[in-house]
């Protein structure tokens, strides 16, 4: 069966397909507010998965797609007769939680070590490592410091972020408990890793939405402590979409913005070899085409 056609058909339901590798299609679930593509399905197998727990089947993606919307489910077969797998009762789920205690520090980790991420801000950051997962666990944490959940980055498997069961990103920062305002201003980044390298090396203001995207109530935080947020997207273009998305929230609130972007060529700022040479650029002058979020990021 043709990728492209199973991928068209997600989409056209509602499952809004995110990456696509060997016939398992992440997309983003419509049942909970996923920044992260986080509803495997792989329909040759016949299974699907919601790592936020929504839903979770092996018997066949027709149940799935019964919970989209009647007649949904006859569509796919009727296109795709040879995926149809016969029914049958599953055994109840049952969810296990990371011990966060018993995982060792993810110390001498190339992974970190490629984000230039050192073994003392390892420990600051309490990252630990779960061999059986192959996965580094970010511990998250409320304003006052006690901890909420905690973030998955898969490092040999899809999908590659996945959030603890139950936590609401949408009233959480990262790292909520370390960060402060320098001069009235606030760095909004993207990626977890891409907030601990700046705080690494001293840059405290620097926050991620944990997904990319400020969501308001996240915004509510933002401006009790600050007066300007600088947005620092990655350049790619998921990072142009977002940045897009985020300059319209805070334009519609009158928020004052500045843009800034990882030096060189890196991608994001984890990647970056110096933090130090990142100038603000007001948004205003993107506004009056002195140039374009895409060739201000040199997204092409």
């Amino acid at each position: 069966m043709i990728q492209s056609d199973i991928e068209t058909f997600l989409n056209r339901v509602g499952l809004k397909v995110g990456r696509v590798s060997k016939g398992e299609y992440s997309c983003y679930c419509p049942w909970h507010e996923d920044n992260n593509a986080s509803l495997f399905i792989n329909p040759s197998k016949g299974v699907y998965h919601c790592f936020g727990g929504c839903v979770k089947g092996s018997n066949g993606i027709t149940s799935l797609l019964k919970k989209l919307g009647d007649g949904i489910e006859v569509q796919f077969m009727m296109q795709f007769p040879d995926l149809i797998v016969p029914e049958e009762e599953e055994e109840e789920e049952v969810t296990i939680d990371i011990n966060m205690d018993k995982l060792p520090l993810a110390e001498v980790n190339d992974y970190l070590s490629r984000r230039h991420i050192t073994d003392k801000t390892i420990k600051a950051f309490n990252i630990k490592y779960h061999l059986g997962y192959d996965a580094l666990v970010i511990p998250i944490n409320n304003r006052e410091g006690e901890l909420v959940g905690y973030i998955r980055r898969n490092l040999s498997s899809n999908p590659k972020y996945l959030n603890a069961k139950g936590m609401d990103i949408s009233r959480l920062l990262f790292p909520f408990d370390k960060f402060e305002a320098i001069d009235g201003q606030i760095v909004v980044v993207e990626g977890l890793f891409d907030a601990i390298r700046a705080h690494q090396e001293g840059f405290t203001n620097v926050v991620s939405t944990i997904g990319g995207e400020i969501k308001k109530n996240q915004l509510n935080i933002l401006m009790e402590h600050a007066r300007e947020i600088v947005l620092c997207p990655d350049r790619d273009k998921e990072g142009v979409r977002l940045a897009e998305k985020n300059l319209s929230l805070l334009r519609r609130y009158g928020i004052p913005v500045g843009l800034t972007r990882p030096s060189g060529a890196s991608k994001d700022l984890a990647e970056a070899v110096r933090l130090d040479d990142m100038p603000v650029t007001p948004e205003f002058l993107l506004d009056f085409g002195q140039r374009s979020l895409n060739s201000f990021l040199g997204v092409k």
